[in-house]
């Protein structure tokens, strides 16, 4: 009889068919330990395989992690210190303009008030006067 490969999983719990098997082939027991032999063999090397997969991969993380931990954590906490300043003197400014456009309104209204009083005591300087004076007034 040829080499065939047999269903384990198929034989678990059906001991008549086994007998059956082993009746028709003495060496089935033989070939069955072999297959599952070689079985387990592929399955050692598939997790082998697997394992030397995992410790690539975690020493692929652990230079990642050195490299985070050396270099772009370093410059994180620069920019983080570079943007609190920034923030600070955004802060600063906005407060100086502030005040400053408070102090120019105030400038601004005391000229006004200034040019309106001058205006009011021109006028009353001017009523009644002939045009000579107002003349000799301004030369």
């Amino acid at each position: 009889m040829a080499e065939e490969e047999v269903d384990v999983k198929g034989l678990q719990g059906k001991q008549e068919k086994i007998k059956e098997l082993m009746r028709r082939d003495p060496k089935f027991i033989a070939r069955l330990i072999a297959q599952l032999d070689k079985q387990m063999h592929k399955l050692m090397l598939e997790k082998h395989k697997r394992t030397e997969e995992v410790k690539a991969d975690q020493a692929a993380v652990a230079k990642i992690d050195e490299t985070i931990k050396t270099h772009i954590e370093p410059c994180l906490k620069r920019l983080e210190q570079d943007i609190e300043y920034k923030h600070q003197l955004k802060n600063q400014v906005s407060k100086q303009l502030e005040s400053d456009m408070d102090k120019f309104k105030n400038m601004e209204r005391e000229v006004a008030a200034l040019i309106s009083k001058t205006r009011h005591t021109n006028s009353k300087l001017m009523v009644g006067r002939p045009c000579e004076q107002h003349i000799q007034l301004f030369s």
